[in-house]
Parts: C-alpha cells; sequence; structure tokens
C-alpha cells in the first residue's frame, strides 16, 4: 500500500498546531524549534497518520508570504516558464 505523509510550509506554526488538535484531534508526537523560536520541524498524528509542519522562513522563499516579491514571466503556453527561445536539437 502507498501513503502519502503531507509536509506543510505555514506563516503561523504555533496557530496551526492548536487548530489541527481543535479541528481533527492531531496529537503532537515531536517538534523542533529554531534559534529565533520558530518551528522548524513538528510531527503530528492524526488518526495514526502522520503531518508534518514548519514555520515558512523569508530567507528561503517557501511560503506564498514570503514569496510576495518574486516575479514570474508569463507564457502563453502553461508548461513553459519562460517566453525566451532556447537553441536546441
Amino acid at each position: 500500500m502507498t501513503t502519502i505523509t503531507p509536509y506543510l510550509t505555514v506563516h503561523d506554526g504555533r496557530a496551526a498546531l492548536e487548530f489541527y488538535a481543535a479541528a481533527f484531534g492531531a496529537i503532537e508526537t515531536g517538534e523542533r524549534h529554531e534559534e529565533d523560536g520558530r518551528i522548524g520541524f513538528a510531527m503530528l498524528t492524526i488518526d495514526g497518520a502522520p503531518l508534518y509542519l514548519s514555520d515558512e522562513r523569508t530567507s528561503t522563499a517557501r511560503g506564498r508570504r514570503a514569496a510576495w516579491g518574486t516575479r514570474r514571466r508569463r507564457s502563453r503556453w502553461p508548461w513553459r516558464t519562460s517566453t525566451r527561445r532556447t537553441s536546441g536539437p
């Protein structure tokens, strides 16, 4: 049997832990904090299924809020990330 373990990067890890505990009965089985107090890694179980989460890191541009300043060129072709042509075979 194949399983998937989600790893969520959230803006406020402490609030997320409290929400998952209240909404889904999640049990925290492990947690590691960063030097600045953010959650570096937390492991939860919901009905025996694992769930991992951490606070977003603005230095590595993880998370939606951290990426607001980034821009990406749009292409009319959704599978292409750039409109610039490259030479090739």
